[in-house]
C-alpha cells in the first residue's frame, strides 16, 4: 500500500496554502519514489494525531507534522529516502571518512539551527501577512480557503485559523493590522472629553474615522514590519550566498524544503498590502531567485487548484495535469494528486472541535494533550 500525504490544498499557484504542508510535500517530491506515495488535498486536520496538517498515512498509521513525517520516512526506508543523509559513494574513501563526518556534523548543526530559526521567525510573519492584516485576509486568504472547502467548513475553518494566527503573533504587538482590533484599542485609549458645545471652534479638530486611524496604524507598523522581515530574511540570504541551495550546490536538503515553504508564501500571494513580498523583492533579490528556481525544481512550475481536484464538475481554467518535477535522482515525475473523498465525519469533527475550542478550559487541556502526544524529532533537524 502506498503512502498518502494529506495537506491543505493549493493557493497562490502553490500546491498548498500552508507552509508545513509545502515543506512536507517538497521533501516527499525529492526523496520518495513517485510510485510510493499519493497526494490528497483533504483539508481535514482531524485526520492527524497532532490535529494538524500535513498528515502522512501508512496503512493504519497516521503521522502528523513535518518533522515527524521526516523522521518516519527515514526509519521506514532505513535512510534511503533521507535528503540529509550522506550517500554511500561519498563514504567509499576510508581515509576521508573522518573529515567527511566532521563536515556532516557541522552541516547538521547549521541545518538544525536554521530549521528552528525559520519556524520561529517565519510563522509569525506569515500570520501577520496572510491572516492578521484585515484587508489581506478578507480579500485574498479567506477566499482562497473558500475555494478549497465545502459548506459549512468554508465558514468555520478560515476564522478559526485566523484566530490561531492572531493568538500566535499577538506578542509582536502588531494587532493594529486588524481593523476590528485597532478600532477597539483606539476607543479604549480615547479619553473622555468635554462636549462639542464646551470647546471653542478654533480648537476643534476634524473627527477621525476608523479607516483613517487604521491607515495611521499601518504606516506606523510598517517600520516594525520591515525590521521583522529583515531579521528573518537577511540570515537566510547570507547562508545562501552564491549557492543554488542553502547548504550546497548539489541538491536540496530538508532545510531547503522548509525555507522554500515559508519564503514562497511570503513572495507569491498577491495581496492588497504586500509588505513582506516588497521586502523580499527590494532588499533580498537573491532569495526571490532562489524561490522561483525551487518552484520549478520541486513542482515543475505553478500549481492550480484544478490539479488537486481534477473531478470538479466545472472548471473555469484549462486543466493541466502534466506539470512535472524532477527528483534528486533525475527522474521526471508528476505530482501524484488523488481526488480526496468528502468526509461527513471529518466535517462533523471540525464543527465539534471549533465549538469546544470556544470553551477556554477545553482549549488549555487540548493543547497540553497535543504537546504530550507529539514526540520530539531530533533527526529531522539534525
Amino acid at each position: 500500500m502506498s503512502l498518502e500525504l494529506h495537506i491543505w490544498g493549493p493557493a497562490f499557484f502553490l500546491p498548498s496554502i500552508d507552509p508545513q504542508c509545502l515543506a512536507a510535500l517538497s521533501y516527499l517530491t525529492q526523496g520518495v519514489p513517485r510510485n510510493q506515495w499519493t497526494l490528497l488535498a483533504s483539508c481535514d486536520d482531524t485526520l492527524s494525531p497532532t490535529r494538524e496538517l500535513p498528515a502522512l498515512r501508512d496503512g493504519l498509521k497516521w503521522i502528523g507534522g513535518f518533522r515527524n513525517i521526516v523522521d518516519y520516512l527515514y526509519e521506514k526506508s532505513d535512510g534511503r529516502w533521507a535528503l540529509d543523509s550522506t550517500s554511500p559513494q561519498d563514504k567509499a574513501d576510508i581515509a576521508a571518512q573522518q573529515a567527511l563526518e566532521d563536515v556532516a556534523n557541522r552541516t547538521a548543526n547549521v541545518r538544525s539551527s536554521f530549521s528552528s530559526f525559520i519556524e520561529a521567525q517565519g510563522k509569525p510573519l506569515l500570520d501577520l501577512s496572510l491572516y492578521v492584516s484585515n484587508e489581506n485576509y478578507s480579500a485574498i486568504t479567506r477566499p482562497a480557503y473558500s475555494n478549497l472547502l465545502q459548506w459549512p467548513l468554508q465558514w468555520i475553518l478560515p476564522p478559526r485559523r485566523r484566530a490561531e494566527a492572531k493568538a500566535n503573533s499577538d506578542y509582536l504587538g502588531l494587532s493594529s493590522l486588524d481593523i476590528d482590533t485597532a478600532s477597539e484599542e483606539q476607543q479604549s485609549k480615547t479619553p473622555t472629553v468635554p462636549s462639542v458645545d464646551q470647546i471653542p471652534p478654533s480648537l476643534l479638530k476634524p473627527r477621525q474615522t476608523v479607516l483613517s486611524l487604521v491607515k495611521q496604524n499601518h504606516q506606523a507598523s510598517r517600520f516594525r514590519l520591515d525590521a521583522l522581515s529583515d531579521a528573518f530574511l537577511e540570515p537566510l540570504q547570507q547562508l545562501l550566498g552564491q549557492k543554488r541551495f542553502l547548504l550546497s550546490n548539489d541538491e536540496p536538503s530538508s532545510l531547503d524544503c522548509l525555507a522554500f515553504a515559508y519564503l514562497s508564501l511570503a513572495l507569491f500571494p498577491e495581496l492588497p498590502h504586500p509588505w513582506l513580498a516588497e521586502s523580499m523583492k527590494s532588499r533580498f533579490p537573491s532569495l526571490c531567485v532562489y524561490v522561483e528556481n525551487l518552484i520549478k525544481e520541486l513542482f515543475g512550475g505553478p500549481i492550480g487548484i484544478e490539479q488537486a481536484f481534477p473531478n470538479l464538475p466545472e472548471n473555469p481554467r484549462d486543466i493541466n495535469l502534466e506539470s512535472t518535477t524532477e527528483d534528486k535522482r533525475g527522474n521526471q515525475t508528476l505530482l501524484p494528486w488523488k481526488q480526496p473523498e468528502q468526509s461527513l465525519l471529518g466535517s462533523a469533527g471540525n464543527i465539534l472541535d471549533t465549538l469546544l475550542n470556544s470553551i477556554p478550559i477545553y482549549g488549555i487541556f487540548r493543547n497540553k494533550a497535543l504537546f504530550i502526544q507529539s514526540p520530539s524529532s531530533p533527526s529531522s533537524t539534525s
